[in-house]
């Protein structure tokens, strides 16, 4: 009778142990990653973020888990030029980014030059091409 109390315990106690190292394995938490996107320049604009599909005219911090890839698009605001970005993503086009660590973006949006600039002199104007003849220079 010893001999199988001994046994019964030893089974009980084997069977709480994988019990217990199978509730820690699930409990583990996939590894999280944060996207920050920044804003600068003298301009405006919106990007936006896929996941979760969503713009952004100001900057933000978005939590991913790891190896989830995520779009970035830049469109500039009326009177304003978007001219790249900086940081994890280079370039003027989209950006893709695969979150397997912290990543930081910055998007550069610059204000249109407008207005009007005075040309005086001779020249010839075509539609779309402006000659300018300027006085004592010569074409090289």
């Amino acid at each position: 009778m010893q001999a199988y109390k001994r046994s019964y315990t030893l089974g009980l106690l084997l069977f709480l142990g994988l019990v217990l190292v199978l509730a820690a394995c699930q409990s583990a938490a996939p590894p999280q990653f944060t996207l920050e996107l920044a804003f600068s320049g003298s301009g405006g604009g919106k990007v936006r973020i896929a996941p979760p599909d969503a713009e952004f005219t100001t900057g933000t911090t978005q939590s991913y888990a790891a190896g989830t890839q995520v779009a970035l698009t830049a469109t500039p605001a009326a009177g304003s030029t978007f001219l790249g970005w900086s940081g994890d993503c280079s370039g003027s086009g989209s950006c893709v980014l695969t979150l397997d660590d912290d990543k930081f973006v910055t998007a550069s949006f610059s204000t249109q030059a407008s207005g009007a600039l005075p040309v005086y002199g001779p020249g010839d104007f075509n539609g779309n091409t402006l000659t300018v003849q300027l006085p004592g220079l010569q074409p090289a």
